[in-house]
């Protein structure tokens, strides 16, 4: 990968509570899932392709944040591939976290001063929405070009959509 995901890029948006007890938890999902999201956005050729050259034309377009038009006149926004990367490892952990196994079975984590969200309530599933626009943008893009993507064979993804 050409940019790093660390315990540390999980701050603002994403951010997440790293200390002694999580940051081996949260070391694993970034390796389990730091590229899950961009090999589905690409399909598998287009991936290998990007990664060795993620910075020139025309896979800089995948890379950065963008807001492009198609020529039909819709308007897309992308907030670029590391973003994507930290919004899908970010749902994963998140989710997770929610519940631990344990010798007496599926806890829920509580404290003494708050009390614990359901996943509907953490809206964790929002970041998951908001980080499709920006799949989305990148794949509209990649077909509206094809000459520049041949190898392009990516996965659609659907919206979390939590029964209330």
């Amino acid at each position: 990968m050409g940019f790093t995901i660390s315990t540390g890029s999980f701050i603002a948006k994403y951010n997440l509570t790293v200390n002694e007890f999580t940051t081996t938890d949260l070391l694993l999902y970034i390796e389990r899932y730091k590229d899950k999201i961009l090999v589905e956005l690409l399909g598998k050729e287009l991936y290998d392709l990007w990664d060795l050259d993620k910075n020139s034309p025309p896979y800089d377009k995948i890379t950065d944040p963008f807001i492009w038009q198609s020529k039909c006149g819709r308007v897309y926004q992308s907030q670029g591939a590391l973003d994507l990367s930290l919004s899908m490892i970010y749902f994963y952990y998140a989710r997770d976290i929610i519940q631990k196994q344990t010798i007496n079975g599926s806890v829920r984590n509580t404290n003494e001063n708050s009390t614990g969200m359901n996943f509907t309530e953490s809206l964790i599933w929002e970041k998951y929405n908001e980080m499709l626009i920006s799949y989305e943008a990148i794949q509209a893009y990649i077909c509206e070009n094809m000459d520049d993507y041949p190898e392009f064979n990516g996965v659609i993804q659907r919206q979390i959509i939590p029964f209330f």
